[in-house]
């Protein structure tokens, strides 16, 4: 914001949203060659997992307003509750908390908290069913 590459510290202004999503891909990936340097394989695939759905969040938040909150605590919600334990299905509530915030605070619409929370959980949820195979979970 300093430098003037951003106009405010929500990014409010989605033409600008692209700078930031993209420096969080690349931090991402940096965390994917490490993990496959280190040969944690489950922490690889996740965290390519995240680098995917950061990419789907960018390309989407260039054209639609959604919630990159709401949308990456409901896919930490979905990896939480099916790779670690069913107890952390509690963050599925922690994130409607968060997207009502979103709403009350009128940074979004109902729609783009609802289209983030259900597409990213669902989205999330298929990715982990495509690499359990490999992982027998």
């Amino acid at each position: 914001m300093r430098r003037g590459r951003v106009s405010d510290l929500l990014v409010t202004r989605r033409e600008q949203r692209g700078r930031v999503i993209t420096l969080s891909i690349l931090g991402y990936l940096i965390a994917i060659a490490l993990i496959y340097i280190y040969g944690i394989n489950l922490l690889f695939y996740v965290a390519l997992l995240y680098t995917l759905n950061s990419f789907l969040i960018l390309l989407i938040t260039l054209k639609y307003k959604i919630s990159i909150h709401v949308a990456v605590l409901s896919g930490v919600s979905t990896v939480l509750s099916f790779l670690v334990s069913e107890y952390f299905v509690i963050m599925y509530f922690m994130t409607a908390i968060v997207a009502w915030a979103r709403v009350k605070a009128k940074e979004h619409e109902l729609s783009q908290v609802v289209s983030a929370y259900v597409f990213f959980a669902l989205l999330t949820y298929l990715e982990i069913n495509f690499i359990s195979t490999d992982f027998h979970i």
